[in-house]
């Protein structure tokens, strides 16, 4: 009898605390503006260009070259993967913003598990979720590089933007260099 008392003290403890449990973690949001936000139906946050996709191998502003700051994932994501998705695109949008307006940098997040995926996942050699920067040149990506450290620095804001702001500077300084330009466009 003692027993069953236990038990059934314990089962009432558990089934009484579930509603609270799910309702502290829906409510436990970030306000930071780096947090995705849950309750946009996921077509809303897809791209609307697929890396495939002949418009953004377009030339709007008469740039034959551009860099692509993708974010390649796939369908099932941990809160990791979502927090670094979010950090790099604010950090992305906010500090460079000028090269995206002038078309010379484009933010795309990219679903492995979608159409594509799997040739993008052995053209950039990817196993996890990656930040990559790539040099799209007249059509055709052209050079490459895997920000793989965003994993170890997303714990430490300050770092991992310091990070991903200066690799994608040095990377838009190196693709649009002049000597670089001269180059690929002769071709």
């Amino acid at each position: 009898m003692k027993k069953s008392y236990v038990f059934e003290r314990i089962f009432l403890i558990i089934v009484v605390s579930i509603p609270f449990i799910f309702f502290y973690c829906e409510t436990k949001e970030s306000n930071s503006p780096r947090s995705i936000n849950k309750n946009i139906p996921i077509e809303k946050l897809k791209p609307t260009e697929t890396p495939l996709s002949k418009d953004i191998h377009k030339s709007s502003s008469g740039i034959n070259s551009k860099v692509i700051a993708y974010y390649f994932h796939t369908t099932v994501r941990c809160p990791t993967c979502l927090d670094i998705e979010a950090s790099a695109r604010f950090i992305i949008e906010k500090d460079f913003a000028a090269q995206i307006d002038d078309g010379k940098l484009i933010w795309m997040p990219f679903n492995l598990d979608d159409p594509g995926g799997r040739e993008l996942e052995k053209e950039f050699d990817i196993s996890v979720s990656t930040l990559v920067l790539v040099k799209l040149q007249n059509g055709k990506h052209r050079e490459f590089k895997k920000l793989e450290k965003v994993w170890e620095l997303i714990g430490d804001p300050e770092l991992f933007d310091r990070y991903i702001a200066a690799e994608l500077q040095q990377f838009l300084e190196k693709s649009f260099s002049s000597k670089d330009q001269e180059m690929f466009e002769s071709n």
